[in-house]
């Protein structure tokens, strides 16, 4: 069991381990096309905003990933509805999960390291490396104690 010795009152029993792959809802690359500058919805590449669209292809907060260039293995969280570009991966955790916690793990994970030749993300090894991760996320109740930030 993996129990800690320093432990605030309110919190008891040992911490779980998951693996990143066991939270995940979906890890896949964005597809959506129709840029359009008019549009609604941010389109988002792997530097951030890079356009818009007409129609939303996603909604709710994931993680992205850039996949292609000299930002691969770059991260930041979007919420809301959205459309994501091919070079940049989506990462949907399940309704539990504490998407700050995994975001400051994936950032201090550098995964820019999975990067090879002239700048693409080695999407199999990224997808791969990613849902092997293991952590101890804090449950709901212990996350509520403690700031967030980067």
């Amino acid at each position: 069991m993996n129990t800690p010795t320093l432990r605030f009152k309110e919190f008891s029993g040992a911490w779980e381990v998951k693996k990143l792959g066991d939270v995940a809802e979906y890890l896949q690359s964005g597809k959506s096309k129709d840029k359009d500058e008019n549009g609604d919805f941010i389109l988002y590449g792997s530097t951030g905003t890079i356009g818009f669209c007409n129609k939303s292809d996603y909604e709710g907060r994931n993680i992205l990933i850039a996949r292609d260039g000299a930002n691969a293995g770059f991260l930041y969280e979007v919420n809301g509805n959205y459309c994501v570009s091919d070079n940049t991966l989506i990462l949907n955790l399940n309704q539990q999960s504490n998407y700050s916690f995994f975001y400051n793990l994936l950032k201090r994970l550098n995964l820019n390291k999975l990067v090879f030749g002239s700048g693409q993300l080695d999407y199999w090894r990224a997808v791969k490396s990613i849902r092997c991760i293991y952590s101890n996320p804090p449950r709901t109740n212990q996350n509520s104690e403690f700031p967030h930030g980067d």
